[in-house]
């Protein structure tokens, strides 16, 4: 029985749905994870715009914990850069979050640590570090938000 216009018969398997997540990481702007992808110029090959060709190069995924993870996380989603990953493997692969480097961030001419902009603004550093890690925002552009 044919469903909708999916040709292959496999849309109702995990692959095809990390497929599907990850074509929105990187191409739906309104997806929450747009900004660490898409916006930040991850690309998916043009080979893996069709489904069967992600499927055959990535194969079935080894078990339930293992996700799609790209090995050099500034690179696309293409064969030689992804790979099915644990958490634990992944979690060694992370780009660094901004709690590891003292940016120095200069604003009308004064420069300050990010923790320094922080306390004198009144801005949480927690939120500083959401928008940057997660919201995609440069330091500059986390603190300017008010």
């Amino acid at each position: 029985m044919k469903h909708g216009n999916f040709k292959h018969g496999l849309h109702d398997i995990i692959e095809y749905q990390t497929w599907k997540r990850m074509r929105q990481r990187c191409h739906n702007p309104n997806n929450h994870l747009y900004p660490t992808h898409g916006k930040r110029g991850i690309k998916i090959c043009k080979e893996w715009d069709d489904f069967t060709v992600f499927y055959l190069d990535m194969g079935k995924r080894p078990s339930s914990k293992h996700s799609i993870d790209r090995i050099d996380n500034d690179g696309d989603y293409e064969p030689d850069n992804c790979r099915w990953a644990t958490p634990s493997e992944q979690q060694k692969n992370r780009r660094p979050f901004v709690r590891n480097k003292a940016y120095l961030i200069t604003i009308d001419g004064v420069t300050l640590t990010a923790r320094q902009w922080c306390d004198k603004i009144g801005l949480n550093y927690g939120t500083f570090i959401s928008r940057v890690n997660r919201g995609g925002k440069s330091p500059s552009e986390a603190i300017a938000i008010l």
